[in-house]
């Protein structure tokens, strides 16, 4: 399924518990996640990513900027700073962390803690291909028609995420 990675299983309160290779997770476990908002200067626009056609969870489905597991020796700080840096080649300065959700996905258990930052719109976007399909920017406006006609073309999370910041 994925290569040997290991995560952190956590209780109730996000507390260590364990550590888990990926591919032995349970639908009865709960681990961690980063998911990371990026917004230009005007508070306007908002980057969003299609996920790769090679993800095993969601292909092709759009996301925010970037989502990423922590993985075991990861705070979620600095798993978000090296997941941007990785999928979409940003360095991200003013990374703030906005909140922590508990939710269940599809599959598995998740906390998530949500970053924001903003970049100017002009910022340039380098994918990693194996992760990501197409980086781009949309209008805030925009976002809300289309996740409103078309769910479907998006992570169930993600949805919940947008709704949960005010986003949608």
């Amino acid at each position: 399924m994925w290569a040997k990675e290991f995560v952190y299983l956590v209780g109730e309160n996000d507390e260590v518990l364990w550590y888990k290779s990926r591919d032995e997770l349970t639908d009865d476990d709960t681990w961690r996640i980063i998911a990371v908002n990026i917004y230009d200067e005007s508070w306007e626009y908002i980057l969003v990513q299609q996920r790769s056609k090679l993800k095993k969870l969601n292909p092709w489905l759009w996301t925010l900027a970037v989502v990423w597991t922590v993985e075991k020796d990861d705070t979620y700080e600095s798993c978000a700073i090296r997941e941007v840096k990785e999928e979409i080649w940003v360095d991200c300065i003013d990374l703030v962390e906005v909140t922590k959700i508990y939710y269940k996905a599809t599959l598995w258990h998740r906390f998530c803690s949500i970053f924001s930052d903003i970049i100017p719109k002009d910022t340039t976007i380098t994918i990693q291909e194996d992760e990501v399909d197409i980086a781009k920017w949309i209008h805030i406006d925009e976002l809300k028609i289309w996740v409103e006609n078309k769910p479907e073309e998006f992570t169930k999370y993600t949805i919940e995420i947008w709704k949960y910041l005010w986003v949608l």
